[in-house]
């Protein structure tokens, strides 16, 4: 994991990467992803307001760098997201995804969303609830607003839509986000990915993440140990995983 402020970071390896501070976290990922034997280089949430440009290149140019986008949108009205004071309107984040997409067709798309923020109308929650069919994410981080102590919604904001309203628009963007999920997983289907091994779940199937952030397990298979990286072929798909066999292995 790399956060844009850092400044000096350590691979499981030990090998210790200087960076200067310019450059932003382009060129930090660049410096990286030249560490010898790094497999897979993952990083933070990015927010809309401050990605660079550089970035989504060095992520569309390096072999090292997952192709995984999380890129949190709060909602999909520019109404909300000022009030939210994000900085940025919803065809600035499409703009971005627009970007990205064109530079990584491949790309997992990770999002958060709150409903019920202070303010939102129906029609501002159709607006969020018409981004998500619009966009296609892989992954939607869902929450219900509440007040938090101390930020300037819960002490200058009324909490003015009904719990049971927040928990509707809540319940309706899972299941929307569901359906979008399982499609984007069967797309997968008879392909082979790359595995990279993180351990293996309760029924002994080593399991890991493609590229993309998906998770895949590997139903049958020996001798494979975390930090290993597989190309699996992958035979089924849910709204949450991937699953198959080696690639190159009989079916049954």
């Amino acid at each position: 994991m790399l956060e844009q402020g850092l400044s000096a970071g350590r691979a499981k390896s030990g090998h210790v990467v200087e960076h200067a501070g310019g450059g932003g976290l382009a060129a930090l990922v660049r410096q990286v992803e030249t560490i010898p034997g790094l497999k897979r280089l993952r990083f933070m949430t990015s927010h809309p307001q401050d990605l660079e440009p550089e970035l989504l290149e060095a992520m569309a140019a390096s072999d090292v760098v997952c192709r995984e986008l999380q890129l949190p949108v709060q909602s999909g009205d520019d109404g909300i997201l000022k009030r939210m004071a994000r900085g940025y309107q919803t065809r600035h984040y499409r703009e971005i995804v627009e970007r990205a997409r064109a530079l990584m067709p491949d790309l997992g798309l990770v999002t958060d969303v709150i409903v019920g923020f202070p303010g939102e109308s129906e029609a501002a929650f159709m607006n969020t609830r018409n981004l998500l069919e619009e966009m296609q994410f892989d992954v939607v981080h869902l929450a219900m607003y509440s007040p938090r102590p101390g930020t300037y919604a819960a002490t200058k904001m009324s909490d003015d839509v009904p719990s049971d309203e927040k928990l509707r628009r809540l319940n309706d963007l899972l299941a929307l986000q569901r359906n979008i999920a399982r499609r984007k997983t069967a797309q997968w289907v008879g392909k082979d990915v790359e595995v990279l091994i993180e351990a293996s779940d309760e029924l002994g199937r080593p399991y890991g993440r493609i590229r993309q952030g998906k998770r895949a397990v590997l139903l049958r298979g020996s001798g494979i140990a975390p930090g290993d990286v597989i190309s699996l072929r992958v035979m089924q798909a849910t709204a949450g995983q991937l699953i198959g066999i080696a690639a190159g292995a009989p079916a049954a």
